[in-house]
């Protein structure tokens, strides 16, 4: 019983929450997501994916997600995911176009959490994005206590 209640917030949909998507200013999958996400009942904004615009945002770690979209034309774009990781543990999902696989790697190695392809299931991008949003929100000691009533917790492996 009481390592139910204690995973009960690990699953399941996530209430309201706000992101943020970082994008080209034309073109793209932009619309697409932030109706998804919309959809869901998540607040979503946008702000062009460019540095000295995300510096300006003084509020980012109000977001509960950031989702930036990696144009194929623009290859230092996915640089903007080392950049946002100097100002914010905020999750991080990047959406690469469908010849961007590389980029989508390149994003993880400089701090992303999670990358998809576009074109994208909806299915998965919300899976995908409540996901990172639940363990963004997930206080660290149910997380400890769920891990002692497995019997994995450091005490009990000495």
């Amino acid at each position: 019983m009481v390592h139910e209640q204690q995973t009960a917030g690990l699953t399941g949909s996530v209430s309201q929450s706000n992101a943020l998507v970082l994008g080209p200013a034309w073109g793209g999958t932009r619309e697409a997501i932030r109706a998804i996400l919309r959809r869901r009942g998540h607040l979503v904004e946008y702000a062009p994916a460019d540095l000295a615009v995300v510096q300006a945002l003084d509020c980012i770690d109000a977001f509960d997600l950031l989702v930036l979209e990696l144009d194929s034309q623009d290859l230092e774009a996915v640089q903007l995911c080392a950049q946002l990781r100097q100002v914010t543990l905020t999750p991080l999902l990047v959406v690469v176009p469908e010849t961007g696989r590389s980029q989508g790697i390149r994003a993880l190695e400089l701090g992303a959490d999670s990358f998809m392809v576009a074109p994208f299931d909806r299915r998965e991008l919300v899976a995908r994005a409540e996901a990172l949003i639940r363990r963004y929100r997930l206080p660290v000691a149910p997380a400890l206590a769920v891990s002692s009533v497995a019997g994995n917790s450091p005490a009990s492996r000495r």
